[in-house]
């Protein structure tokens, strides 16, 4: 076993148990981790932040950064409000009013944004009703993949 296979090993241990005994904040680790690699050698700068250009990581960050600016504006507490008077507290009209929503919207964005758009309301909407997450979050996903296909 070379010095690389064993900082490498030593490393993913360390992340292991610190994602499995929550010590640190994941995000946190997995910055420790990447920094750690390039430290050591074993990872060249452009190597370890190469993935931070792809597409994919940008539309992610995105959509956290618009979710963020939506809960801060309250935009989505007027989204909960107005799907729990639509659907008057029933949870099959509420899957059916959240499905169309999700659906339709998902035809002209980015799938993966619409849903996580989505789940914050949802999930609120779930507590207040009492009912369990996955009755309304599955049909959020299936929507959303449909909706999806039509783009």
């Amino acid at each position: 076993m070379t010095l690389e296979i064993g900082i490498v090993l030593g490393l993913l241990l360390a992340a292991v148990g610190l994602f499995a005994t929550r010590a640190q904040p994941v995000d946190l680790v997995t910055i420790f981790l990447l920094l750690a690699l390039v430290l050591t050698g074993i990872l060249e700068p452009t190597e370890a932040f190469a993935g931070f250009s792809s597409q994919i990581i940008i539309i992610l960050g995105s959509i956290f950064l618009i979710n963020g600016a939506l809960i801060e504006g309250r935009v989505l507490d007027a989204v909960t409000a107005w799907l729990l008077r639509v659907a008057g507290g029933s949870v099959s009209k509420l899957q059916l009013t959240t499905m169309s929503v999700v659906g339709g919207l998902s035809g002209f964005m980015n799938n993966t944004a619409v849903t996580s758009l989505f789940i914050g309301p949802t999930m609120s909407i779930a507590r207040k009703l009492k009912t369990s997450p996955s009755k309304l979050l599955m049909p959020v996903c299936f929507a959303s993949i449909l909706g999806g296909t039509c783009t």
